[in-house]
């Protein structure tokens, strides 16, 4: 069994966005939960509505004290930058980059993930699909979060998965998951984690 860390947004939270506050989907339609269906892996989910990617000081520590409550684990799964691009009236792809590489770093200087960047599965975001004209600037900067977060793995030697081509189903919001959208990612997380677990054959001589 390999112990994995999940951490994100409220995508990873399971938020129902036809509630209020902090409604969230059922454990039969939240991702983290449908993975840990399968037994080969020991699912620990640490999503929060609004999480932005680390940059203060406190936001650090608390990550800390997830990797200390957690560890020894056999791989960080993060998927994060949504909300740092919502949060912009003139969304900056730059500046998101910037955040996820200063994380990427701060986390490759933690001894229980070490250098190599094999630890940590780094997933770029689906872009927003959101029905009205002032975001239609951050429908158009979310596209840029697969190839950003692509180049940032490729520096790190971090593992890799672009979300938006996973066909995962928006809610009515246009950044949200439906219960289906769910299903869908928990199939494809699956696919992805089998695939970096699964010893690659030596090459015969």
């Amino acid at each position: 069994m390999k112990k994995i860390v999940l951490y994100g947004d409220s995508n990873t939270y399971g938020y129902d966005p036809r509630g209020i506050l902090d409604r969230r989907y059922p454990k039969e339609d939240r991702w983290p939960d449908l993975l840990s269906r399968n037994p080969a892996w020991d699912i620990r989910a640490y999503g929060l509505n609004g999480r932005t990617i680390p940059r203060h000081n406190a936001e650090f520590a608390y990550l800390d004290q997830i990797l200390m409550n957690t560890a020894p684990f056999d791989l960080i799964c993060i998927m994060l930058g949504s909300n740092d691009l919502l949060y912009m009236m003139e969304p900056d792809i730059s500046f998101v980059s910037e955040c996820a590489d200063r994380m990427l770093a701060y986390l490759l200087g933690r001894s229980c993930i070490g250098e190599d960047g094999g630890k940590v599965l780094l997933l770029s975001p689906p872009p927003f699909q959101i029905h009205d004209s002032y975001s239609a600037v951050h429908n158009q900067v979310s596209l840029s979060f697969a190839d950003t977060y692509r180049q940032l793995s490729e520096t790190y030697h971090t593992h890799f998965a672009d979300v938006g081509q996973w066909n995962i189903e928006i809610s009515y919001d246009g950044v949200h998951f439906t219960e289906n959208g769910h299903h869908t990612f928990a199939k494809q997380m699956d696919t992805v984690l089998t695939q970096i677990f699964t010893p690659t054959p030596e090459a015969a001589p």
